[in-house]
């Protein structure tokens, strides 16, 4: 089974803030699904870091990754 990350996982993940994260929601860059609270898949957060590279590299800058 996937793991579903609560919205204050996804901000510490990302090393931004909850706000961050519902206005990427509302404009549906992320996909959100609501299970009591909102909640977001694995895959989607990883289709969600993909398009934000693939966005970097089109206007070519070189994203950094750090792990």
């Amino acid at each position: 089974m996937e793991h579903i990350y609560t919205i204050p996982e996804v901000a510490e993940l990302l090393r931004t803030n909850r706000n961050y994260v519902y206005n990427e929601i509302k404009k549906g860059r992320l996909t959100a699904v609501r299970i009591g609270t909102m909640k977001v898949r694995e895959r989607d957060l990883d289709k969600y870091l993909d398009k934000l590279v693939d966005e970097q590299l089109l206007r070519g800058e070189e994203p950094v990754l750090q792990y």
